[in-house]
């Protein structure tokens, strides 16, 4: 399987657009290179048309004892190396491909093809590139470019699929995918402060209220967001997978230095194999059938298969407020064609450092449901979650909390200017619940409920492949039974991601 370009892989991409540059340069060699004397032997006692309609008429297998003396001929490579990609064996259709343009470097079925294979074999950026440079050929026929422009559509929106959405079935193989992410903008509320003005306390026998600090109340400000985020990969022939992320925020407000705030993260996932789609894969390896093709969904006989999955979010800010939440999932997953139903059992450690009363350690289950229809089509996640977050210290205020949400994220196609653009939507809903009075000084011990929505929309431009402009809106409202956890806020951004 042909990884995602390495430092390694990049200087063979380069010293391929030399050749393909200077044919001469590259070509001259194999054209000169005397063969082995049992090759010459074979081809003297059978000389064959290596473009001979019949000849590439064959089965790849069967295609494929030709090449000791077809080696040098471009049209057999290309047929070669466009039968492997139909199989799915995109390793070896790339090294077809790149010798059938060391011979012929501006074939454009060969530029295709080889690009078929790279984005097969994960480095869909690079093939992304390829088919850009492709496209600016004043040769090519109006099909071939309407049909290049869809393809370069669909890549350039798999570039922008979040991981959750990669449910399909995929060859063995590993990826690496670096993310950064700038975004300026505004925020109606940056502190997330209550807008009452005034707080009334319930002392026995009577009421005092008391005036807020103008300073405490809802502050609107610009706002730079940074993200890094790089995340890894990795598939088995068994069909297990897993995969690690890391990721850092940062939040800086310029004129409100208590806002700014920096989040970092790293999470681990595996997927053991479903025992179905082990056994096929062992007997497709035994076969060696053209069944491995990539229009064949080997996840057509789905079944369960354990998961687990690990965490660690710290967040700091110029507050003050010192979080840490280490995190402990495990569950089953049951996968078929293009989705996914994930169920577990959730555990978290919820350390609030600044403020240890408030601390707790949760324990609840979820349920969790993500299709994607088509690289470029419809891609959707639902997360159902229900729990209690116990409070580590008796004294903590309201004490163990009953937590429920629901969370929907979608990404659809969305016009676009002159490159495919899509539509980025995030809805997110929670219900928590104490179990007890807040606080006697509190509307008498009244038991604290609060509902938080929060919904946000980007528009994502493609301005060329792995680099897009963003446009984004957000509004948060929660409700609460006290009024002194209820907020409102809204804002706006424009920013610009990159991924390598």
């Amino acid at each position: 399987m042909r990884a995602p370009q390495t430092p390694i892989t990049q200087v063979q991409t380069y010293a391929w657009r030399l050749c393909a540059a200077l044919p001469l340069l590259c070509a001259a060699p194999a054209l000169h290179a005397q063969p082995s004397p049992e090759m010459a032997a074979t081809a003297a006692a059978a000389p064959i048309d290596c473009a001979a309609p019949e000849l590439l008429a064959l089965p790849a297998d069967s295609l494929h004892q030709h090449l000791h003396q077809c080696e040098r001929n471009a049209s057999y490579l290309l047929q070669l190396g466009r039968l492997r990609n139909q199989q799915g064996q995109y390793e070896q259709a790339a090294d077809h491909l790149e010798r059938a343009l060391l011979l012929e470097p501006d074939a454009p079925a060969a530029l295709l093809q080889y690009a078929i294979a790279l984005a097969g074999s994960g480095d869909t950026l690079s093939a992304l590139h390829l088919m850009t440079d492709l496209q600016q050929r004043p040769d090519l026929t109006a099909p071939l470019r309407a049909s290049l422009s869809q393809v370069v559509a669909s890549w350039g929106a798999r570039l922008q699929t979040p991981i959750w959405a990669h449910t399909g079935a995929a060859a063995p193989g590993h990826s690496t995918s670096l993310v950064a992410s700038t975004r300026l903008g505004y925020d109606s509320n940056l502190r997330g402060s209550s807008p009452l003005s005034s707080l009334t306390l319930t002392l026995p026998g009577e009421s005092v209220t008391l005036p807020i600090e103008p300073a405490q109340l809802p502050r609107g400000a610009s706002v730079l967001q940074n993200e890094l985020r790089a995340s890894h990969q990795r598939r088995l022939p068994s069909g297990a997978r897993w995969g690690v992320q890391a990721a850092v925020q940062q939040r800086y407000a310029p004129s409100l230095q208590d806002a700014s705030s920096t989040q970092a993260e790293w999470q681990m996932d595996y997927t053991a194999a479903p025992a179905t789609l082990a056994d096929d894969a062992i007997k497709t390896k035994a076969k060696n059938t053209t069944e491995n093709s990539p229009g064949r969904d080997r996840r057509d006989s789905s079944s369960w298969a354990p998961w687990v999955s690990a965490g660690i979010v710290t967040l700091r800010s110029r507050s003050g407020t010192r979080y840490t939440s280490h995190s402990l999932s495990l569950g089953v997953e049951r996968a078929a064609q293009d989705c996914a139903l994930r169920w577990g059992l959730d555990g978290q450690n919820r350390q609030l450092r600044n403020n240890p009363i408030l601390s707790g350690h949760y324990l609840g289950t979820s349920l969790q449901w993500h299709c994607s229809r088509a690289p470029a089509g419809l891609q959707w996640l639902a997360v159902l979650r229900l729990g209690q977050d116990r409070a580590s210290q008796a004294a903590r205020p309201g004490g163990h909390q009953n937590q429920i949400g629901l969370r929907v994220h979608a990404s659809l196609p969305a016009p676009g200017l002159w490159q495919p653009a899509r539509w980025v939507v995030d809805a997110d809903y929670s219900h928590s619940r104490d179990a007890q009075g807040y606080s006697p000084l509190l509307d008498n011990a009244r038991v604290r409920q609060i509902q938080r929505a929060t919904a946000r929309l980007e528009w994502q431009q493609t301005l060329r492949p792995g680099v897009h402009a963003i446009i984004g809106a957000e509004a948060v409202n929660q409700n609460a039974s006290l009024p002194l956890f209820q907020m409102r806020s809204h804002g706006v951004w424009l920013g610009l991601r990159g991924q390598w």
